[in-house]
């Protein structure tokens, strides 16, 4: 899974955090976290970063908990830009579903 882009690849922190709607979670849970209509999945370094984005597109927000450093390991690549990690996709073995209470 190679990321294109003008910076360097970089190894995560053992975890990063995707905050979504609770409408898409069924689909993400099959086949991961995709892109969709951006060139790249979107992770937080931290939870309330991720609730905070995720509130940008829905009021239910699930938060999801991705085992980054796993997933490095298994071959996929991260860039980091603008506080935020970068990848083409997190397949579903590396997400958990976590709580956030606020």
């Amino acid at each position: 899974m190679a990321v294109s882009s003008r910076a360097k690849a970089v190894e995560p922190p053992e975890f990063l955090y995707h905050g979504t709607s609770g409408r898409s979670l069924p689909l993400i849970l099959r086949d991961g976290l995709m892109p969709m209509t951006r060139r790249y999945v979107h992770l937080s370094v931290t939870r309330e970063e991720a609730v905070k984005v995720g509130r940008r597109h829905s009021r239910n927000v699930v938060l999801l908990k991705v085992h980054a450093r796993e997933a490095y390991e298994s071959g996929a690549e991260f860039i980091r830009e603008a506080g935020v990690f970068l990848t083409m996709r997190v397949p579903p073995e590396f997400i958990e579903v976590t709580d956030f209470k606020k």
